[in-house]
């Protein structure tokens, strides 16, 4: 039933026909018709709600590193990275997650366009995996005059946070591994070092490191056996920070329009874990201590989408061919270099020690 309101505009529908207001104008429109769906815009459809809400979960993830300081396209360029990955597996749609996925799609990505990390850092972290199969990252060492471009004359220290959250999206949850800062100021300059992330390599995770500019919020730090099934992100952020001689603490310089955070490694899962092993291992994370740092995604749809693509029985298959060879769809070798100059533009990437 259309209706007519009090300033005369029409809304509704009556018939085949749907009135509306646009721009102070009475609009009158063909009711739309609902069509169904084809087994394969399903099974499209899922894969996207799945990429989107993968996204979404790493965006939650990282929110101590970022800090909500990204640029306003910064939800749909993670969206779109988190799809690229899930569409190299080669496995078929609706039937695949960011667990099979190729995730150098990840690598160097950047929460906030506008900023990226390297043309303020100078040089790059290296990446590796110790025979243990603990992460290592390895910094040179850092001057405010030399490696690390002076944005703020008011910044007296300056912070570099690495955070390594494992994601589980089978078992839907996540959880903080472990946190690792330095910090350098103007009168002492970073020396070189190594930063071990420590603990068992978690079964059936994929590891993601991400270096950022946050701000003041501080993790926990911890250490202890990493969980199962989970493929591993690491997050590292830069701080600009100036000294507040009122309250005698510093605060930190960053803002949305400078504040660079970027995924810098993807390390993907091992091995499988078992059913239910989330509800076990943050069970076990309780009775060992108050703080438990693992949390269960919310409105995930992974189990709805593989339901509703078994109701498919195999209707709508779609595999999708993908160069393995180390080369991108447009024939580009990507970079494997570890060499700590000339950064920008190149990936970090991860090898065996």
């Amino acid at each position: 039933m259309a209706i007519i309101d009090k300033n005369g505009g029409i809304h509704g529908s009556a018939g085949s026909v749907v009135y509306r207001t646009y721009r102070g104008r009475n609009v009158l429109q063909s009711k739309p018709k609902r069509k169904k769906q084809t087994p394969a815009s399903i099974r499209s459809a899922c894969e996207f709600e799945l990429a989107s809400s993968s996204a979404r979960i790493i965006r939650q993830a990282f929110h101590p590193s970022h800090r909500d300081l990204h640029d306003g396209a910064m939800v749909n360029r993670l969206t779109s990275a988190v799809s690229r990955s899930i569409r190299a597996s080669s496995k078929e749609r609706g039937e695949r997650d960011l667990h099979d996925g190729d995730l150098s799609f990840l690598e160097g990505f950047s929460f906030n366009a506008a900023s990226g990390l390297f043309p303020s850092l100078q040089v790059k972290p290296r990446v590796s995996l110790t025979e243990q199969g603990q992460v290592k990252v390895s910094l040179p060492s850092l001057g405010v005059d030399s490696e690390l471009l002076d944005r703020f004359y008011e910044a007296g220290r300056f912070r570099i946070r690495f955070v390594l959250v494992a994601f589980n999206f089978r078992e839907e949850f996540y959880e903080y591994v472990d946190v690792k800062d330095v910090v350098l100021s103007r009168l002492s300059p970073l020396p070189a070092q190594e930063l071990l992330f420590e603990g068992e390599w978690p079964q059936g995770c994929l590891l993601l490191l991400s270096f950022s500019k946050a701000g003041m919020l501080i993790l926990p730090m911890f250490e202890g056996e990493w969980p199962q099934g989970c493929l591993l992100l690491l997050a590292a952020s830069l701080e600009y920070l100036s000294y507040n001689r009122l309250d005698k603490t510093y605060g930190s310089l960053n803002s949305k329009e400078f504040s660079p955070c970027e995924i810098i490694a993807a390390i993907p899962a091992r091995d499988e874990a078992g059913q239910g092993y989330g509800r076990q291992r943050y069970e076990k994370l309780r009775e060992a201590g108050p703080q438990v740092l693992l949390s269960f995604f919310s409105d995930y749809p992974g189990r709805k989408m593989r339901e509703k693509v078994d109701k498919l029985m195999g209707e709508g298959r779609l595999l999708l061919p993908w160069n393995r060879s180390g080369t991108d769809s447009g024939g580009e070798q990507r970079s494997q270099e570890d060499d700590w100059v000339d950064l920008k533009g190149k990936r970090t990437s991860f090898k065996e020690d």
